[in-house]
């Protein structure tokens, strides 16, 4: 049942969602890389801390810091949630599998019942 054209559709659309935000994520991430590198560069310290003190402490000459960094933690919830989306589609397919089942293992249904792939075939005319 996991082969599901629908099923498997709408996991295949959110991993293209998916796959937008980490190549935005990935530019933003460039940038930012190169920002630490200038600030590095002009305080000439290079640990974590003096380098977000020189970005965060000097606006006017890294303009771009804040809106970037505030990005970067918008599109790391937005790749987030679409995950958890993701496993929750998963989670309930998998849990309506096993209970299909369990009633095929109690007889309150038949496999061909429980299938959707498999159509059920019409009784011969007599």
């Amino acid at each position: 049942m996991m082969d599901d054209p629908d099923f498997l559709a709408q996991l295949k659309t959110r991993r293209e969602v998916q796959k937008k935000i980490l190549g935005e994520r990935a530019r933003v991430e460039k940038r930012m890389l190169a920002l630490v590198a200038e600030a590095k560069t002009a305080c000439g310290k290079t640990d974590d801390a003096s380098v977000k003190t020189e970005l965060e402490g000097n606006p006017a000459k890294y303009p771009e810091w804040n809106p970037l960094y505030a990005r970067i933690e918008e599109l790391n919830r937005e790749y987030e949630k679409n995950v958890a989306g993701s496993r929750e589609i998963a989670r309930v397919r998998i849990a309506r599998e096993a209970q299909d089942r369990a009633d095929i293992a109690a007889g309150k249904a038949c496999a061909k019942a429980v299938e959707k792939e498999i159509p059920t075939v019409p009784e011969p005319v007599k």
